[in-house]
């Protein structure tokens, strides 16, 4: 039976089967190389990102991520803004880890020109624990969900104007109708 130290602590592991017994070295699992990935930031309100893990890839290898069960392909697709983590798995059971995060794409500058107006003329009513209509103008999903409405009451006043004291400045009101033309997107 081989033993390892670890830590001044002298140890084996033995597997037995009903016609078989398995020694594990510890140290074999230290032979798995470093996880490389390549990351595709996401949208922040649809997971779409990409996390490819680059390295280690092989047949012998499994991929997982977060707490997804493992797969031979070391791609995976519809990942959410944040923290996640990619894990190897080789042939012998023995895994590794690493923590990975993917970013928001970056936002164009007719949303964030509309966010800053939607901000500084809507944010009052539309924003805080308990929005007014449900719609918190300060939150990017909310704006991107609510584009039509958006028009409808700020950029058109129907069925009644947004803000209630009357419509927002015309070269506002143009701003929000151009990114409604091209797409309004992030």
């Amino acid at each position: 039976m081989k033993k390892n130290r670890l830590a001044g602590i002298f140890f084996s592991i033995t597997t037995c089967f009903i016609f078989s017994c398995t020694n594990t070295d510890i140290q074999e699992c230290n032979a798995i190389p470093e996880i490389s990935s390549s990351i595709t930031n996401s949208h922040p309100c649809m997971p779409n990102g990409v996390l490819e893990i680059t390295s280690p890839v092989n047949v012998n290898y499994s991929y997982k991520i977060d707490q997804g069960k493992f797969q031979s392909n070391p791609v995976f697709e519809g990942i959410s803004v944040g923290q996640h983590t990619l894990f190897v798995k080789d042939d012998r059971g023995c895994e590794t880890s690493k923590e990975v995060v993917v970013d928001t794409i970056p936002k164009g500058i007719e949303f964030a020109e509309v966010a800053a107006i939607l901000k500084t003329r809507c944010a009052t009513c539309h924003s805080g624990v308990n929005p007014h209509a449900g719609m918190d103008f300060t939150k990017v999903c909310d704006i991107l969900t609510h584009w039509e409405r958006i028009q409808a009451r700020a950029v058109e006043g129907n069925p009644s104007p947004m803000p209630s004291t009357g419509l927002i400045p015309i070269a506002e009101r143009n701003k929000i109708m151009d990114w409604i033309k091209k797409g309004h997107a992030f």
